[in-house]
């Protein structure tokens, strides 16, 4: 019998990381939609249904995803802090360009894992 490539289990943690952030967005719009709108209805105040009525509070929910897969996606890859260094900041600029913003990321994922090996010993 053959074994399983070595790629196979994080490409199940990556989905499962997307799986995840889906599961965080409509989770997040339920709640703004359903609970803060019945808070607002129940208050005097106007600011609170022009934000409704813009989808001010929808929009916010589209980062939720962003910030799920940003946090997870070193565990979910298996990736520790010294990888991340070990890759550089040039590779990791390559690997995150597709969803914007790859330098700053790039830099401040790189910046982070310096420091988390420099205090908490990763």
């Amino acid at each position: 019998m053959e074994s399983m490539p070595n790629w196979l289990p994080q490409l199940g943690n990556a989905l499962l990381l997307l799986l995840a952030a889906f599961v965080a967005y409509r989770l997040t719009l339920w709640v703004f939609r359903r609970v803060i709108r019945r808070i607002a209805a129940r208050t005097a105040s106007t600011w609170d249904d022009r934000i409704i009525q813009h989808n001010v509070l929808a929009r916010l929910a589209r980062a939720v995803p962003a910030v799920v897969l940003y946090y997870g996606i070193g565990p979910a890859l298996e990736l520790t802090p010294a990888e991340m260094v070990a890759l550089g900041e040039d590779r990791l600029r390559e690997l995150i360009r597709p969803c914007g913003l790859a330098p700053s990321k790039a830099r401040n994922i790189v910046a982070l894992s310096h420091q988390l090996l420099e205090e908490q010993g990763f």
